[in-house]
């Protein structure tokens, strides 16, 4: 009695185009091998939710500073590797930017702070380990800081607004002296 044998020639070859589509998409194929598609990066391209209306500079400094979370997150040898657990971190959004605050002398500059949301997204959630404020949605969309606590630092000179930190402050609201606290140490 002959068993039936679970991958058939049909399905094996199937699986493997399409592991080398996948491969050469991302231009992960083996030494020799040459692509039969175009190159195509498999960086994440990101996005931006509809209603965030900011100074150019603004926005872009809030992509860069979600990529770099993510960019950490996938990172196997970053301090968030642990809680990663390996699930791989493929794309970012951004799901609001606002003006939190606004000081005429922080340090010595006149200083806005814009308020960040954003979460990273990863295709296998149940491999994450959540801690602290850090939320996780079915689809996985992942809040790696607590909500609202991420801000970004601009000093307001000339005609755009230039980036000096981004800061997380979970403890106290904008407008508070616990927060200016939070944002001369980050500052000095």
């Amino acid at each position: 009695m002959k068993l039936p044998r679970p991958w058939s020639s049909p399905l094996r070859a199937a699986a493997a185009v399409s592991m080398l589509v996948f491969l050469a998409s991302c231009g992960l194929l083996p030494a020799g091998s040459s692509s039969p598609l175009p190159e195509e990066s498999c960086t994440p391209t990101g996005q931006v939710m509809e209603g965030v209306d900011v100074p150019e500079a603004v926005l872009e400094a809030a992509m860069a500073h979600a990529e770099s979370v993510r960019a950490s997150w996938d990172d196997p040898g970053s301090s968030y590797a642990g809680m990663a657990g390996g699930a791989g971190f493929d794309d970012w959004r951004i799901e609001g930017l606002e003006l939190a605050d606004h000081y005429d002398a922080l340090e010595g500059r006149v200083v806005d702070v814009y308020r960040l949301d954003y979460r990273i997204h990863t295709p296998n959630p149940n491999a994450v380990m959540l801690a602290g404020g850090m939320e996780l949605d079915q689809e996985g969309w992942l809040l790696p800081t607590s909500p609202g606590a991420t801000y970004l630092v601009f000093a307001v000179e000339g005609e755009a607004p230039v980036f000096l930190c981004s800061v997380l402050i979970r403890d106290c609201e904008p407008g508070s002296e616990a927060f200016l606290g939070h944002l001369r140490g980050a500052l000095s």
